[in-house]
């Protein structure tokens, strides 16, 4: 009977675990086995010769298409980087206002959700169409007396309109996440600041932050995972250009897998940003460990 009881939550974990194994561990250990082995679409019912690690190389050589690899990690820096910054920021700062006694904040707690309930697709053809010479934008612009911007079409104007895009794409789930985090708090804890004469500011820093912290780390995570991930977002409104400035890593990857046929560099690609997205999270969980 002891041992019965002992292996009882063994036992009832093991369906979600082997769901676990069937649908996460088990493409990424494929996907290593691809990224070693020369599989394209023309030979992909042929025998696919083992090459190791020469995938790898050509790509941290960059000799596959000269600079594009390469170009393809400053875009995704920049891309990634100010799209999380970005979307924490905000929706910390909605969380922290939703919580307050805010006359309809209900309402508007559902219209900030709006965006995240939209694919990514919808979401890219929504700004697409707001990004265009005669779109909103531009339209609101020219209300007063400035001229139409080419959003999309130029180097410097394309990467920081996705990231825009981006922004408020991401942006509610940080918000429903972090208010879900700012509820945790005993309203006790506050009031009994106020009453030590404590402001907003040193409340927020000395108490409320490092009670949220666990939750924020989760939350960047996640954030970062998805944003190194995304691709159907500058596929749709750029295709990756002008002259490459929208191909992020995770583009660049989708289009040697699906457009160029070259599965296992496609998937090298794909282990890369797997590490990548490992490395980011042990950053954040030490960083915000470390300010506590």
């Amino acid at each position: 009977m002891s041992r019965r009881t002992n292996l009882t939550p063994y036992l009832l974990i093991t369906p979600a675990l082997l769901l676990l194994l069937f649908l996460f561990i088990y493409p990424i250990l494929w996907n290593g086995y691809i990224s070693l082995h020369d599989v394209q679409f023309r030979t992909f019912n042929r025998e696919w010769p083992f090459i190791g690690f020469e995938n790898y190389l050509s790509l941290l050589q960059d000799s596959i298409f000269p600079f594009k690899f390469y170009k393809s990690i400053q875009v995704s820096i920049l891309f990634v980087g100010f799209s999380v910054l970005g979307q924490f920021v905000l929706g910390l700062a909605l969380a922290l206002a939703l919580t307050s006694k805010l006359r309809g904040r209900e309402l508007f707690r559902v219209l900030i959700v709006f965006p995240w309930i939209l694919s990514e697709l919808v979401v890219a053809y929504i700004w697409l169409y707001l990004y265009q010479p005669t779109g909103a934008i531009n339209n609101f612009l020219d209300v007063f007396g400035l001229g139409p911007v080419n959003w999309l079409g130029t180097v410097d104007g394309a990467i920081w309109s996705l990231i825009l895009t981006n922004i408020w794409f991401g942006t509610p789930f940080t918000m429903l996440m972090m208010g879900s985090a700012l509820t945790t708090i005993n309203p006790e804890i506050m009031e009994a600041a106020v009453v030590d004469g404590a402001n907003r500011t040193q409340s927020f820093w000395r108490i409320t932050w490092p009670l949220i912290t666990p939750f924020a780390a989760l939350n960047l995570i996640l954030i970062t995972m998805w944003t190194t991930n995304l691709f159907a977002l500058p596929l749709a409104m750029t295709k990756g250009g002008p002259l490459y400035a929208t191909t992020t890593t995770s583009l660049y990857m989708y289009r040697f897998a699906f457009e160029f046929g070259n599965f296992s560099i496609g998937s090298a690609i794909g282990v890369m940003l797997f590490i990548f997205n490992l490395v980011a999270a042990a950053v954040y969980v030490r960083a915000l460990r470390g300010s506590d």
